[in-house]
């Protein structure tokens, strides 16, 4: 006896004749009735896959059919890629993780609008790619970084699957994620630091908010970090390489050490709060919107008034330390706790004023040289 592939119907090889079971077997007529049915199937599926107008193979079909004519979808897929990253990956943060599982919930949106929540996963295609990113631009108005982060986690999660069994192949491969255009940071200036620093606010929360500001734009922090390191009970300052005092930090995110002198501008505000531990750090969404408020008052011009956030205490750190300082990338990325300067430029940039501090001491050196 042997089995028809899959079909669980069992015959002697002389009673096929390559289409149904010959009458020489006594149960001919059941058993080809039961094949006919699964051609039926069969059938029915591969309909289906056709009037979709998108690839498929043998082995599709096959898996539709084992089944019963349903397919994984995309969500059910990214759950078992999500959970397979928690499992499989050591290295992998809380951070990163809560970074999945927010683009799980923002597709899980709009495929609920789209009318499409059982979605096959090999029906993600390329074009509702481009249709996610459309609705994340003009519903969301999201910035261009942050649609380009959700698009490769989707593709993370494509690709995977093929792998993992889930999908024949990949719906999104040969697909590159446009780079996003990349805006000027804003920050503040050295006056207008000077003007924050100087300003004495009536409302407490305010200032607060102002001194916790004032930390950030002298060390370049996160809002996670700061809050890490205000919730230690001592805070890694040490004598450093020049036998001052130095934070090392590792980042929440990347777990990359950040090594940064304690600028002058810390201290004072450490002291007057009793210690990092007793910083008075708000929610970050509070943070940003008294951020603005603290931006009006002292009259800051767009779009750093609108725009204005703890993320802007890191690229004022980022633009003062390039372009005020003087400092090179490479010396500007261990301070951010950076593994390369890839990316830097979304914080701060070089810019002729960094030329003119450059050039000048081309010129000290000449005079130098001459006496």
């Amino acid at each position: 006896m042997v089995c028809l592939g899959t079909t669980g119907v069992k015959i002697h090889k002389d009673d096929w004749n390559g289409h149904t079971v010959k009458p020489t077997d006594p149960l001919s007529s059941f058993k080809n009735e039961k094949i006919q049915l699964i051609r039926g199937k069969i059938n029915a599926i591969y309909n289906d896959l056709y009037r979709s107008g998108k690839p498929f193979t043998v082995q599709t079909i096959k898996k539709k059919y084992l089944r019963s004519g349903e397919s994984i979808t995309f969500l059910s897929a990214f759950q078992r890629w999500l959970k397979q990253e928690k499992g499989n990956d050591p290295y992998i943060t809380s951070s990163t993780l809560e970074t999945y599982d927010k683009v799980r919930k923002k597709v899980v949106d709009f495929l609920i609008e789209e009318k499409e929540l059982n979605l096959p996963l090999e029906l993600f295609d390329v074009e509702l790619l481009k249709k996610y990113r459309r609705w994340m631009k003009k519903k969301h108005r999201h910035e261009d970084s942050y649609i380009r982060k959700h698009s490769q986690v989707i593709k993370q999660v494509t690709k995977w699957a093929p792998g993992a069994k889930l999908a024949d192949f990949d719906p999104l491969q040969g697909f590159r994620v446009p780079n996003e255009k990349s805006k000027a940071p804003v920050f503040l200036t050295p006056e207008q630091f000077n003007q924050l620093k100087n300003h004495q606010f009536s409302n407490v929360h305010l200032q607060e908010v102002a001194d916790v500001f004032i930390i950030y734009c002298r060390t370049g922090f996160h809002y996670a970090d700061l809050k890490a390191m205000a919730a230690q009970a001592s805070v890694k300052i040490k004598q450093g390489v020049d036998a001052t005092n130095w934070i090392y930090h590792n980042r929440i995110k990347t777990d990359v050490m950040a090594k940064l002198p304690v600028f002058k501008e810390v201290l004072p505000i450490i002291e007057k709060y009793g210690g990092w531990e007793n910083l008075p750090i708000k929610a970050n969404q509070t943070m940003n919107d008294w951020l603005k408020l603290m931006a009006a008052e002292l009259k800051f011009p767009e779009p750093l008034a609108s725009k204005i956030s703890t993320k802007t205490g890191r690229k004022t750190f980022t633009d003062w330390c390039l372009n005020s300082l003087g400092m090179t990338e490479d010396a500007v990325k261990v301070m951010l706790g950076r593994l390369t300067t890839r990316g830097l430029e979304v914080y701060g940039r070089p810019d002729e004023r960094r030329v003119a501090l450059e050039l000048g001491r081309v010129r000290q050196k000449q005079y130098d040289k001459i006496d």
